[in-house]
């Protein structure tokens, strides 16, 4: 199954608020999509991530959606923890990409920061293993690598306090 394209912003509001509405759904207090390095000898170790957009308290529409998407793209989101981290594919940047269409057209300059980062994603040839999606759940000791540096990012653009 996948996200049909979405026609209008009342529209795009009213799947962001039917995902929050999902058994188990939490908030994110902190999301972002990093393109990530990994390491030679074993792929499945992230040496860093780097991230274009970080969202910190804000843009809860966008992870709504993006939660749908993941959903779509059949993987299985865990809310239970401080932090989910997921590999992103192809299926997930289409399903995006139909959910945000309402505002494709506008997604320049300042404006849809998130939309921009999706529509990025679909202009390259392939993705491959090479972006990951964070999702920070509450403020918790880093589980992952994801996630340490999306809180660096967030204190180097003074959009969280430092303690």
């Amino acid at each position: 199954m996948a996200i049909e394209t979405v026609q209008s912003t009342e529209a795009f509001k009213a799947l962001a608020a039917e995902v929050t509405l999902q058994a188990g759904y939490k908030e994110p207090m902190a999301f972002g999509i990093a393109r990530v390095d990994r390491g030679q000898k074993n792929a499945e170790k992230i040496l860093q991530a780097n991230f274009g957009l970080i969202n910190w308290k804000e843009n809860f529409g966008s992870a709504a959606v993006f939660i749908k998407a993941l959903q779509e793209a059949k993987c299985e989101l865990d809310f239970s923890g401080s932090e989910f981290v997921a590999t992103i594919n192809d299926n997930f940047v289409q399903n995006a990409m139909a959910a945000f269409a309402p505002y494709l057209a506008e997604a320049t300059g300042d404006a849809h920061k998130n939309v921009q980062v999706i529509k990025a994603l679909a202009n390259m040839k392939d993705i491959g293993k090479n972006f990951r999606i964070v999702f920070l759940f509450e403020d918790a000791n880093a589980q992952s690598v994801e996630a340490v540096y999306l809180k660096l990012y967030a204190l180097s653009l003074a959009k969280a306090a430092l303690r």
